[in-house]
């Protein structure tokens, strides 16, 4: 069995949890466990896990996305190290669930259907976690639903996610809170507070993958991803490098690419 959890959960030696209470661990900060059996219901739950917080050094805003909205990374899954340990919606994790899921920012019981980007399989999973915190990773999946798409086997894979529906209380919030893309033009801004550099957008996935795979080739060190956006009623493919501290690292970084379309985003 490959497991993925204990590796991009490490740092200094120290395994830390998704979302650790203020007693556990020092890398995150700002929110509490919640327990479902103790009163803590979907309506109580959402506003903790609504709201910004810490990890590892960055900061994440969990947002409201369209119904249909996509993103496209890497997935992983993780197992038992954190089996029958407590996730950020208070439930207890349980590696073999059907389908559940960790991510950084939709919030809590999103339901999202995962794509194996290359062979196509596809599972549905439950988001019930933060995580996974490790650069170009999405998603990381309960060990029974990444099994279903092949994780088991191979640990990680590129994957697009889709967000099919919410929870009563999202879904009641969804109109004036979800967050899109609108203009193709726009400064693409991403979570976590760090700067990204944009190398360019498509309406193809073919030309933003062809792009992706030639600019993973000139920077190994760095993880490139494609994130899916609507623009025009319309999905656009974006080619991001992320991980920048600073706008002035990710300008520096771009000026020494030979990518004429690029360009730095994020909150400056």
């Amino acid at each position: 069995m490959v497991g993925c959890s204990a590796k991009h959960q490490q740092r200094s030696g120290t395994v830390i949890g998704y979302y650790p209470s203020e007693r556990s661990s020092p890398y995150a900060s700002g929110y509490r466990a919640l327990d479902p059996v103790k009163g803590d219901g979907a309506a109580n739950m959402h506003d903790p896990t609504l709201r910004s917080y810490s990890a590892l050094g960055k900061r994440y805003q969990p947002q409201i996305r369209p119904i249909g909205w996509k993103e496209s990374g890497m997935a992983s899954w993780y197992g038992a190290e954190f089996h029958g340990k407590k996730t950020a919606s208070g439930e207890t994790y349980n590696m073999y669930a059907p389908g559940t899921a960790a991510h950084k920012t939709l919030p809590m019981n999103t339901i999202v259907l995962v794509t194996h980007n290359e062979s196509g399989a596809r599972v549905k999973a439950r988001i019930n976690d933060r995580g996974p915190f490790v650069a170009g990773r999405i998603i990381d999946l309960s060990y029974t639903a990444g099994k279903a798409i092949g994780l088991d086997k191979t640990g990680t894979a590129p994957v697009t996610i889709e967000v099919l529906e919410y929870d009563a209380h999202i879904a009641a919030r969804l109109g004036g809170d979800a967050q899109e893309d609108d203009d193709a033009a726009k400064t693409p801004k991403e979570t976590g507070g760090a700067f990204v550099v944009q190398l360019g957008a498509f309406r193809s996935m073919q030309s933003a993958n062809r792009l992706k795979n030639d600019a993973q080739k000139k920077t190994p060190n760095r993880v490139v991803s494609i994130k899916t956006v609507k623009s025009g009623g319309e999905d656009l493919y974006r080619v991001l490098i992320d991980g920048f501290e600073s706008k002035e690292e990710a300008t520096r970084f771009k000026d020494s690419l030979d990518f004429p379309n690029a360009l730095v985003a994020g909150d400056s």
